[in-house]
């Protein structure tokens, strides 16, 4: 059976390498603002009964969920990503639709301390593990997103914070990977359940930046801060109103990581990323 994939969260940067590689299987595009003939408008507040009725009679096969409201912060506004996600799966089976691919985080574990971490896991326990796909994304390397925020920090100065000493691992992923990942999932030619999808050898963070200013033909000044003093400026700028770029609760995703990566699902689907080259 030909897929035609219901996709949330096109216009984001993880969204929009997800609808590059869903190419002509992309029936159909959940957006806040619809603008083509593919788009049927849509968020997070909407119901499972509006979402049933938005999918049902297209003849989708799967539905993928990258949408994310990334500005949320209090516990209300996170909560409302958990029960939108939840309703969205609801209107979704409803619908019709045989398989969901939730885009997650390799931030999302059961002991997860981060606001982000803890709800992307919350929302993954919405999915059935012998029918759905969870994919825990590491840090996806492309034009934007936190690999385009790490190059503008680098651009702008000749100084870069660590948290702590940076030498904290980043798993990555290419944008490339992550594109040829998605279209085995929708061929339905990858294992059912949760996969963390990332190359398994570690970046410390330091090295990640050294790479970034190398590759912009620059040296930067690495200044270790306290994690702890670093939050605390970030948590009170936040409590102002100000909406920066890098937030208090990735400082927290950022020190208690993971410890321990699980990659043996993405190996048992066959798929090993390639190493990516910072740029």
């Amino acid at each position: 059976m030909t897929a035609r994939v219901a996709l949330t969260g096109a216009n984001g940067f993880v969204g929009g390498l997800i609808a590059e590689a869903l190419g002509d299987d992309l029936a159909l595009r959940l957006v806040r603002q619809p603008a083509g003939p593919l788009d049927v408008a849509w968020s997070l507040a909407a119901s499972a009964e509006d979402v049933a009725a938005a999918l049902g009679g297209r003849g989708l096969t799967h539905l993928v969920h990258a949408a994310w409201d990334m500005r949320a912060r209090a516990p209300a506004e996170v909560q409302a990503c958990i029960d939108g996600s939840a309703a969205l799966f609801a209107g979704a089976r409803r619908a019709g639709i045989g398989t969901l691919i939730f885009i997650s985080s390799i931030s999302a574990f059961a002991a997860a301390r981060a606001s982000y971490g803890r709800s992307k896991f919350a929302v993954e326990q919405r999915l059935d593990p012998d029918r759905d796909i969870v994919l825990r994304l590491g840090l996806v390397w492309g034009a934007g997103g936190m690999a385009g925020r790490l190059r503008r920090q680098i651009a702008a100065s000749r100084w870069a914070p660590l948290i702590g000493d940076g030498r904290a691992p980043q798993y990555l992923l290419g944008a490339e990977s992550l594109k040829h990942a998605i279209r085995l999932v929708v061929e339905d030619d990858w294992p059912r359940g949760t996969v963390t999808l990332a190359h398994p050898a570690p970046v410390p963070f330091r090295a990640l930046l050294q790479a970034c200013a190398a590759a912009q033909g620059k040296q930067v000044t690495l200044i270790a801060t306290p994690w702890r003093a670093l939050y605390a400026a970030l948590v009170l700028a936040e409590a102002c109103g100000l909406r920066l770029e890098f937030r208090s609760d990735a400082v927290l995703s950022y020190v208690y990581q993971n410890p321990a990566p699980d990659f043996a699902a993405m190996a048992r689907a066959g798929f090993t990323p390639a190493p990516v080259e910072i740029d």
